[in-house]
């Protein structure tokens, strides 16, 4: 008998803004960014939230996806993620926006993996926004 996949990960990593280009040295832009999710919770979707911390301004955005792995348990796994980002740097009244997340693991084992991932959404005034996130993402 196979022995049940993890359902539950951890990841940690950095976050990188593309779009809108970020001024500045590399890294006054670059940022950390940490998630916590469960797999296959309903109809194949899990929630996953998340938070990325800015080194150079400070700034936290906080995430919240309901992600679809498409090869859960293989060396690589595709997944596709939407859900809403809060921006603690918007002026908005309520600064939610639209978000997603569009990826692939590369998992080692059944526990230990590393991850890259695009990140597209919407910012002020519904501007477009794209950023990428790399790391590493443990599963238990």
């Amino acid at each position: 008998m196979t022995e049940p996949l993890p359902r539950l990960y951890f990841g940690l990593g950095a976050a990188y803004p593309i779009e809108p280009p970020a001024a500045g040295p590399v890294e006054q832009a670059l940022g950390i960014s940490a998630f916590i999710g469960a797999h296959d919770v309903i109809f194949g979707f899990g929630p996953r939230v998340g938070v990325d911390y800015s080194l150079g301004s400070g700034s936290v955005n906080v995430t919240a996806y309901l992600v679809r792995n498409f090869n859960r348990g293989a060396f690589f796994d595709p997944y596709l993620g939407l859900g809403v980002r809060y921006d603690t740097t918007s002026a908005a009244a309520l600064p939610l926006y639209g978000d997603a997340v569009l990826g692939a693991g590369f998992n080692f084992s059944r526990n230990f993996g590393l991850f890259l991932e695009g990140n597209p959404g919407f910012g002020d005034n519904l501007s477009f926004r794209f950023g990428v996130r790399a790391g590493l993402k443990v599963a238990f």
